[in-house]
């Protein structure tokens, strides 16, 4: 058995791990409880103070929990990328990422979607303190549900009532704290976290692709579209809307964004980074499907992922895979 352990820990021996499939896989006959028990017992494994002696054991348990988690992460992804477009919601593919890239951390998909949905409360009480008469008071719980269940082609407002709800978002956010990274030098890297959708709604501090996620998110629960785009100029993630989109009127076609590097710039002088995009050049653009999204948020984390984590290979597997789909 040692000499076994040992072939398992030298990184240059291929471990083939399709031999357990029978055990954990109910598509291979397992039943669906199995992957559960192992999960748990690799979990408190992996949790119990180390001992000197078992340092192998622990190495090898650290493989099979990641592979354990990648396997069943896998098909999560597979069935995420082949949802149509309007059910591909972006919290859910910011949760997988972070999922994949932090195998043998336990994290909760309702503690994702339920952050946001309090945000989103918090934006409708502030709305209706300082507008009071705005339609989506009376709005019925089945369509806000709906909205937070599906992406949507079109606000449901008009530009004014748009735009008070896009203020409301960015005061809320602002007061709440949420604040974009400030490290830009890729040769010191990010930390990973940062990156990681359930860290970002707790420590309120991400990348800007995450942040856009996350106004994005709220922004729907409450019935505005937005759309994230890359910005090559400035090499910046920016959430773009406009009042109308379906529309030949070119006053609603006027474009507004929300630049996440400008937080510390706005701190003394306004809450609300709303910039006309004309300032960046950006009359018109091409909406980024969800996928596409996905892909920025996987270069993030997959470049600030060490080559020495063993899970690399697994992680440079994810981003074939997205970005093969989206081809």
């Amino acid at each position: 058995m040692s000499n076994y352990y040992e072939r398992f820990y030298n990184d240059n021996f291929d471990v083939d791990f399709t031999t357990f499939h029978s055990l954990f896989d109910p598509d291979k006959g397992a039943s669906f409880m199995n992957y559960y028990f192992f999960v748990n017992e690799l979990r408190s494994l992996l949790t119990d103070p180390p001992m000197e002696s078992d340092f192998i054991l622990r190495y090898c348990a650290e493989k099979l929990f990641s592979y354990l988690q990648h396997y069943r992460l896998r098909k999560k992804v597979h069935k995420f990328l082949n949802y149509p477009e309007k059910q591909q919601i972006l919290e859910k593919a910011a949760f997988i990422l972070a999922q994949w890239y932090q195998p043998q951390k336990c994290m909760s998909y309702l503690y994702v979607s339920t952050s946001l949905q309090k945000i989103a409360e918090q934006v409708l009480e502030c709305l209706q303190k300082e507008n009071p008469a705005h339609p989506i008071c009376s709005i019925s719980e089945e369509q806000l549900l709906l909205w937070a269940n599906n992406n949507i082609d079109d606000n449901h407002w008009n530009s004014i009532e748009g735009r008070q709800i896009i203020e409301s978002l960015c005061k809320v956010l602002y007061n709440l704290d949420f604040r974009g990274t400030i490290v830009c030098n890729w040769d010191e890297g990010y930390i990973l976290e940062q990156s990681c959708i359930d860290y970002v709604l707790q420590a309120k501090i991400g990348t800007t692709v995450i942040l856009a996620t996350i106004y994005h998110s709220v922004a729907r629960r409450l019935g505005i579209r937005c759309d994230i785009i890359f910005h090559k100029s400035n090499m910046n993630y920016l959430l773009c809307w406009r009042a109308e989109y379906h529309t030949t009127n070119l006053k609603e076609k006027e474009c507004f964004c929300i630049d996440f590097r400008r937080n510390e710039e706005t701190v003394s002088t306004n809450y609300c980074p709303i910039i006309n995009s004309a300032k960046y050049g950006i009359n018109e653009y091409t909406k980024e499907s969800p996928v596409k999204v996905m892909t920025y948020m996987n270069n993030d984390l997959y470049f600030e992922t060490e080559p020495k984590v063993f899970i690399r290979q697994s992680n440079q597997e994810l981003q074939t895979l997205i970005n093969q789909i989206h081809l």
